[in-house]
């Protein structure tokens, strides 16, 4: 009885220890690591409306009025769409801002540069470490949302060529970036804001701005964005529903390999835009200008495209096919954040705008917006900003298996060796005796084979 309590209590104890061995858990492990000097991260700031110029502001305007949209906020054709009477002048600008921004899209870069300001009217002022930037560690971008914006930290220079990134030696906030920047625009709607402002985006120069979640920088104030790196590294399948070691070629699929295309590295979210145009490509017979087209369709330019755009993206995040899409595209295991921490107070103070109100410069920025250069109208126009980092390491969050192998191999061993007393010399022994065992009935039937050969003999 006791043998064979022994040997069933044995039995499942190694049941559990292959089944916890198959559930794949991991022990996550945070490390701080020391780095000097500090690769500085791309910066990346835009005007929270896209259209800040005249030439920006008449584009939107006969764009609209090509459109039979004449009266942004009473637009009849817009509420035909999106029946929300209660805020409907907001849903109009909004489905404005959309609509005129996709369209901004499909324009040469030269056309796209005039729709908003350029790096010298928005930068009034940029020192690194103290020290005056130089101009041309600033690259022009273009976004959907924001229209122009400009890349601080590239890696390049305007005309493409390599340019010294930026590394700081020291944490705090004078050993980072100090930027003054000019975020007012005209007082008419078809500016198509809704919001006053800069966006601030602090991202790696292997990513796009848009694939972080963005600071907003308010007029008439200070901000300060301490930095942190943040790098992950998970366990790939079946560990976590993640894969290591992307390459262009390790899935067979259109969203896959277009997004290696983007010049950016692989990220999931990319790869599931690209489903998304997919889907609307098949729905409204044209692609949104917000991201890539696929197999050159050409991209939707009427107000009512556009809008049939928005209509099925909001299907397709609540159909099947979005779902789908996950088998396309696969999550990437190791990633590199930056964490932010923000704070802000009023800016700019008095002595400093006294100073601003001298110079020739920002007299003309201020002129160009019809104001005069008050210190009521700097707290409507200008924004500061400090980025920096408040601490000389980066954080490593790992992982590694909770079980490994060998060490399913021990608890199986020790389970076996104290139940019922086998280990692996107790295997050995085993096939031991199995080839001891093979060998006398090799040895016994040669010796009858012998022995009737024998007889046979005999008898003749």
């Amino acid at each position: 009885v006791c043998l064979i309590a022994s040997a069933g209590y044995c039995a499942y104890s190694v049941y559990r220890s292959i089944a916890n061995y198959n559930q794949f858990n991991v022990i996550t492990q945070l490390s701080d690591y020391p780095e000097n000097p500090i690769d500085f991260p791309v910066v990346t700031y835009c005007n929270s409306n896209p259209f800040t110029t005249q030439y920006g502001l008449n584009y939107s305007k006969s764009f609209l009025a090509n459109e039979n949209i004449t009266d942004l906020l009473n637009a009849t054709l817009i509420e035909s769409f999106f029946n929300h009477s209660d805020i409907q002048e907001i849903v109009n600008l909004y489905i404005a801002r959309s609509v005129v921004s996709r369209a901004a899209m499909q324009l040469n870069d030269t056309e796209k540069q005039k729709m908003g300001y350029s790096m010298q009217m928005s930068l009034v002022m940029c020192a690194f470490g103290n020290q005056p930037c130089d101009p041309r560690s600033f690259v022009w971008h273009y976004e959907s949302l924001y229209g122009n914006c400009f890349k601080f930290n590239t890696g390049a220079d305007t005309q493409g060529n390599p340019f010294p990134k930026y590394q700081t030696l020291k944490t705090g906030k004078i050993n980072g970036l100090f930027l003054i920047l000019t975020a007012g625009t005209f007082s008419d709607v078809y500016t198509l804001g809704y919001e006053s402002g800069m966006q601030l985006f602090i991202h790696n120069m292997s990513t796009a701005p848009s694939s972080v979640d963005s600071v907003a920088l308010k007029p008439g104030s200070i901000t300060y964005v301490a930095v942190k790196k943040i790098f992950t590294q998970k366990q790939p399948d079946p560990y976590n529903d993640c894969v290591d070691d992307l390459t262009v070629d390790k899935y067979d699929n259109i969203f896959y390999r277009k997004t290696f295309d983007s010049g950016y590295k692989y990220e999931q979210r990319n790869c599931l835009d690209l489903c998304a145009q997919s889907y609307m490509i098949d729905k409204c017979k044209c692609a949104d200008a917000a991201y890539p087209t696929l197999n050159n369709v050409p991209y939707c330019k009427s107000v009512l495209d556009i809008i049939c755009l928005y209509l099925r993206l909001v299907d397709f995040y609540k159909s099947s096919e979005f779902s789908q899409c996950y088998t396309y595209c696969p999550l990437e295991c190791a990633s590199l954040k930056f964490e932010t921490k923000v704070s802000s107070t009023s800016f700019p103070h008095e002595s400093l705008g006294s100073l601003m109100t001298n110079n020739k410069w920002n007299q003309d920025r201020f002129s160009y917006l019809n104001l005069t250069m008050t210190p009521e109208n700097m707290e409507k126009a200008l924004v500061g900003v400090y980025v920096y980092f408040d601490d000389n390491k980066y954080t490593l969050i790992s992982q590694s298996p909770a079980q490994s192998l060998e060490d399913l191999m021990s608890n199986v061993g020790g389970i076996l060796g104290l139940y019922i007393g086998v280990s692996f010399l107790s295997f050995v022994e085993l096939f031991e005796l199995f080839f001891q065992f093979i060998f006398l009935v090799i040895r016994h039937n040669s010796s009858k084979i012998a022995t009737a050969n024998q007889s046979n003999a005999n008898k003749i």
